[in-house]
């Protein structure tokens, strides 16, 4: 077999897709220039992608439909690749503030990926005050996930400035050229024959986890899956964007951690909750009850290649409804073990049922969802979707300019109309905000707020106040 098809989960991200819900993932970089001028930037930037792309095959590689839909899309090879086609050159008004360069990567995420070339495309946008550049990359989620597109950032750049320039030292073998439809009808078909007996096992696995949750439900007396609230968050979707980035030091959310035996992540928690409720409080609608967060979860094993989610979620309450920071703290820490503790009773459900579902049977149930308008109707699942991805601790390099800034942003969805994503990077974390201005507004007040409920945690650590550990 010369080809190699989506997961469940892969495949899920492409047909939950919709015009004005477009599943990418991106990650905005801002750099200093060389000085040699906005032209040799462009030219040197290029010739590195150029250089590193044998090394990374998941750029040259594009989708391959089953006829019929009868089974979920592969990738294949791109006999027809043009790096020109993925690279992209606009510039700001000089000298462009963080308004503008907001503003420029929105438009750039409101516009769906093209189907018929491999997913993904950057832009160099020039112009920014100080001599700065940004390169804003955007990839389709059923490519990778958050810890895939780290990976491949890391793979397009160095840890020396003055690193020479190099090719990629292997270059992974070839999928080969896209295989006939009749060999993909026939390999769907040979598959289909076993998906009654999947089925079956996986509704009697299911079974056994429902009957797991009643139990723990009945021994608690609380049913173990939070339930979300609606909120300003959770309205129907247009195809507006709105973008807002920020960054805090890891080592003063690193102080709070070692100072209230918390993890960083507990951290992260806590001050989104805090961010969140300083932007609702401002928008007059702090919630009674927690938010609930659909925090992605890295897997163990992942594909050699880098292609494809290795992901779960875990359902986690924020306590945004908390007013005092060391309480919102000590539920963000409870909340995430108990999210854990839930999803060691589920397993990998999500993903498992992910592979049972059929393309269009999944495809035409968000196409009713969005034109009922049912996200302004039906009670959400979650509020938002909140990720914390790890990053490299060290300066990265591209083409001998030095990476200075970097920001993850993540998809939005009907029914869910802000993604908040973390990565640490070279001593900071920095935080990216996507949501649909005409649902939720004024989005540049989060990343402010999260700055602010971290300084408000460090005030109490130089306060000396009592640890959570010995206060409970």
């Amino acid at each position: 077999m010369t080809w190699r098809q989506l997961s469940g989960m892969d495949a899920a991200f492409l047909y939950a897709e919709t015009a004005d819900a477009p599943l990418h993932v991106m990650g905005a970089l801002v750099l200093e220039s060389h000085g040699r001028g906005s032209r040799e930037d462009f030219r040197r930037m290029r010739a590195q992608i150029e250089r590193r792309l044998p090394g990374l095959p998941i750029l040259r590689r594009r989708l391959a439909l089953v006829p019929l839909a009868l089974g979920r899309p592969v990738w294949t090879d791109d006999p027809a690749f043009d790096l020109d086609a993925h690279l992209h050159r606009t510039a700001l008004p000089v000298p462009g503030g963080d308004r503008e360069l907001f503003e420029a990567i929105a438009r750039i995420a409101e516009v769906p990926l093209r189907r018929d070339r491999p997913l993904w495309e950057m832009w160099v946008i020039e112009g920014l005050e100080r001599g700065r550049f940004a390169l804003v990359a955007k990839i389709h989620h059923a490519a990778v996930d958050g810890i895939g597109g780290a990976q491949l950032m890391c793979g397009l750049l160095d840890v020396d400035r003055d690193a020479r320039p190099r090719r990629s030292a292997e270059a992974e073998p070839e999928l080969g050229p896209a295989p006939s439809s009749a060999m993909l009808f026939a390999d769907a078909a040979l598959s289909l024959g076993a998906q009654p007996l999947r089925g079956a096992w996986q509704i009697l696995r299911s079974t056994g986890t429902g009957a797991r949750l009643a139990l723990t439900a009945l021994s608690k007396r609380e049913f173990p899956l939070p339930s979300a609230p609606r909120t300003r968050l959770n309205g129907r979707v247009t195809s507006r964007r709105s973008v807002a980035l920020g960054s805090v030091q890891l080592s003063d959310v690193k102080r709070v951690k070692n100072a209230y035996a918390a993890t960083v992540n507990h951290v992260v928690l806590a001050a989104c909750a805090g961010a969140l409720r300083r932007y609702l409080g401002a928008h007059g609608e702090i919630p009674q009850e927690p938010l609930v967060a659909a925090v992605p979860m890295a897997l163990g094993e992942r594909p050699s290649d880098g292609l494809g989610n290795s992901l779960s979620a875990l359902l986690v309450r924020l306590p945004v409804h908390l007013a005092d920071p060391l309480e919102r703290l000590r539920a963000a820490r409870e909340a995430s073990l108990e999210a854990m503790r839930t999803h060691e009773l589920l397993g990998n459900q999500l993903n498992e049922w992910a592979d049972l579902v059929s393309p269009p049977l999944l495809a035409g149930a968000v196409q009713l969802y969005t034109r009922l308008g049912l996200a302004e109707h039906v009670g959400p699942v979650v509020n938002l979707v909140m990720s914390n991805v790890p990053g490299p601790g060290m300066p990265l390099y591209c083409a001998g300019a030095r990476v200075t800034a970097c920001h993850p942003i993540g998809p939005i969805y009907d029914g869910c109309a802000l993604n908040l994503t973390v990565m640490s990077y070279d001593g900071s974390l920095g935080i990216g905000a996507i949501g649909c201005p005409d649902t939720v507004p004024a989005i540049d007040e989060i990343p402010r707020a999260f700055a602010a409920s971290v300084d408000e945690l460090l005030q109490i650590v130089d306060g000396a106040s009592p640890s959570i550990a010995a206060a409970s």
